[in-house]
């Protein structure tokens, strides 16, 4: 077994897809990826159709419609025992307990640190992983691509949480500064909290303001994610244990490559660098390593390029919510869909927001969309699943609602 360290392992992978694909060998590649939304960033950054590819996944209650309709168009749920194609995905629902005959099959394990959901090493996972291919020629030959969570560190969670904590009051220290000063020069300071490297830090109604829940989570995280059964050293000695044979990581950071540039870029340096790649390569632009990292980590660039073009989202000022709600308004969804997609682009989850902007944004929506009625806050229990609450702003009570969780809008017949 052999571990690559990659930044962008779903790109890395997308770019290994398209090498196989330009190659006459009979491999097939089996891909252990915990995420229906990584699966689908792969097989567009790499042109994969359903002709060459299976995806295996939860067909459970609750998630065979989530995951179905996560899938890109003519993609179906396949069934583990199905014949193998050129590229095959598995979730977790296939890591223990399921034969997969293929005498070309090769076994590639990929995890991505940057997505909250994989956070957790899948290599947990590797013993169960390494023998669902039953007989394949590879068996001896399997793959990890991962990337380093920013939760790995050679500090005890006590000395995380307290270094975690004096960063917070340093930086709320500046956060006040940043406020109080002249108004004429807030808006200078607002255009650079993307670069300030704060991931507390946000802009709300024109103020700067200290996400502490955020820095909590992260402590949380941390401990997750530095249990000892996550180590790297562990998981390497229970690999060996169970007689496979691991080679030391090799660390790819790709240093002569744009990636990293393009991982701290606004939406509209993204925007404005795809513009360029379309407008003077056409026709190499799918080998174009930049335009693999936008499809599977900056998807909205290309949304927008194709639905609204150039000009229209420079003339939007390249403002993300706007643009999500347009490309919404333009498509041919079922109207409760379409009105919960543009929810989803403007209000938080999990947050408390005032009735007032609730239904100032929806009202918004139902305007644009051409829906006549008056919005009313309430109207969003038909999409979400709310909790209403009291919350102080500025001194006085305020009525909030906090969305929940998202409900099935795509299975409304109206």
């Amino acid at each position: 077994m052999s571990s690559l360290h990659i930044d962008h392992p779903l790109a890395y992978m997308a770019e290994r897809c398209k090498d196989r694909l330009r190659s006459d060998d009979t491999t097939n590649y089996h891909i252990f990826l915990n995420s229906v939304d990584d699966i689908c960033s792969i097989i567009s950054g790499a042109g994969l159709t359903p002709e060459n590819t299976k995806v295996v996944c939860s067909v459970s209650e609750g998630n065979k419609e989530k995951n179905n309709a996560k899938l890109p168009d003519g993609f179906s749920i396949g069934i583990a025992g199905d014949d193998p194609k050129l590229f095959n995905f598995y979730t977790s629902t296939c890591f223990e307990g399921q034969d997969i005959m293929d005498e070309n099959g090769m076994t590639f394990i990929v995890s991505d640190s940057l997505k909250q959901h994989t956070m957790m090493d899948i290599s947990t996972s590797f013993v169960q992983i390494c023998g669902r291919i039953r007989n394949s020629r590879y068996r001896n030959r399997i793959t990890q691509i991962y990337s380093t969570s920013r939760y790995r560190k050679a500090i005890s969670a006590e000395e995380y949480e307290k270094e975690t904590m004096e960063k917070l009051e340093r930086t709320q220290e500046h956060i006040k500064w940043m406020n109080e000063c002249p108004k004429e020069l807030r808006p200078a300071f607002l255009k650079q909290i993307p670069y300030m490297n704060e991931p507390y830090v946000q802009e709300k109604e024109g103020m700067v303001i200290l996400d502490r829940n955020m820095a909590y989570q992260d402590i949380v995280n941390f401990k997750i994610v530095n249990m000892d059964y996550c180590t790297r050293v562990n998981m390497k000695n229970c690999l060996q244990k169970a007689n496979i044979k691991v080679k030391e990581s090799v660390s790819v950071h790709q240093e002569d490559s744009a990636l990293p540039t393009l991982k701290k870029a606004s939406f509209r340096e993204l925007f404005e660098t795809y513009c360029q790649i379309r407008q003077s390569n056409v026709m190499s632009m799918t080998e174009d390593e930049r335009v693999t990292y936008i499809r599977i980590y900056k998807p909205l660039v290309i949304e927008a390029y194709d639905s609204l073009g150039p000009d229209r989202v420079r003339e939007m000022k390249y403002h993300v919510s706007n643009i999500k709600r347009e490309i919404a308004s333009k498509g041919s969804l079922k109207e409760d869909y379409k009105i919960a997609k543009m929810l989803s682009a403007v209000l938080p989850m999990q947050e408390a927001i005032p009735v007032k902007k609730i239904k100032q944004e929806l009202q918004k929506i139902y305007d644009a969309i051409g829906k006549k009625a008056t919005a009313k806050a309430t109207d969003v229990s038909r999409w979400f699943e709310i909790r209403e609450v009291q919350k102080k702003i500025n001194g006085s009570s305020t009525r909030c609602i906090i969305l929940v969780n998202k409900k099935l809008v795509r299975v409304f017949n109206d």
